[in-house]
Order: C-alpha cells, then sequence, then structure tokens
C-alpha cells in the first residue's frame, strides 16, 4: 500500500514536472524573440484563388486595401489586396503594443493607374492565436 502512494506521487510529480518545463519553454520561446514575428511572402494565388481575387479587385471601389486572414493548422495567412494601379509592401510584422499582431505594410503606386494591383500574401505562425491587425504605414 505505501509502495503503491509513492509510486502514484512520483508518477504526478513528473507529469506536473514536464508540464511546467513544457510551458517554461514555450513562454520563454515567445519572449526571446521580442517584437518580431518571423514571415515569409508567398505567392498570392497560393492562398486565394485567382477568380476570387479577380472579384475583390473588382468589387473595391472604395480605395482601400482588401485585408484578410486564413488559418491552417498551425500556419497563418494574411493577404492584403490594394486598388487598382498599386501594389503593397510589408514592412514589418510584430507584436502589437496593445494585443495581438500587427502587420505594418505601406502601398505604392505603380506607373500605370489601371494596371492589376500587386496583392501579397505572408505566411507566420500565430501560436496563441492571437488577433492579427493590419496598420497601414502613413509616416510619408
Amino acid at each position: 500500500m505505501n509502495e503503491t502512494i509513492k509510486l502514484r506521487f512520483a508518477i504526478v510529480f513528473s507529469v506536473v514536472l514536464v508540464g511546467a518545463i513544457i510551458f517554461g519553454a514555450v513562454y520563454w520561446g515567445s519572449v526571446s524573440f521580442g517584437n518580431k514575428i518571423s514571415y515569409k511572402e508567398v505567392s498570392l494565388e497560393q492562398i486565394v484563388a485567382k477568380e476570387e481575387i479577380q472579384k475583390i479587385e473588382s468589387q473595391n471601389d472604395s480605395g482601400n486595401p482588401s485585408c484578410g486572414v486564413m488559418d491552417s493548422g498551425f500556419k497563418n495567412y494574411a493577404t492584403i489586396i490594394p486598388p487598382k494601379g498599386q501594389k503593397v509592401e510589408i514592412i514589418s510584422v510584430g507584436k502589437s503594443e496593445n494585443v495581438g499582431i500587427d502587420i505594418v505594410y505601406d502601398i505604392v503606386d505603380v506607373s500605370d493607374n489601371n494596371a492589376l494591383p500587386e496583392g501579397i500574401a505572408i505566411e507566420f505562425i500565430n501560436l496563441f492565436g492571437s488577433p492579427v491587425g493590419f496598420v497601414q504605414n502613413r509616416s510619408k
């Protein structure tokens, strides 16, 4: 009887210790990366069907870009489709000052005003499912 209690205590202690180590590693990893979040640019057509892109482009009369986020397992994809005659440049992807993740981007005019917009998609990991915000750089 006494050996059974010791064995159960050892098992519970081991499970709690392993859980604490995993939690500590995840927390340390998220803090050590600072405010920057690793991302890579991917083809917009990989994420959104070409017909859907054309539909979004044709319906965008506001002059503002169309932004969206999609989840796929641990990977997240953010898309930005600007109005005609413009393209998007990603400035940074990082932790927000408040909560979540901010994608800071700039809209640049292209030489041909009737040219199809040059949208962009980025792939990143949003480990804790934080909200994602799109921030247009207006410091020009």
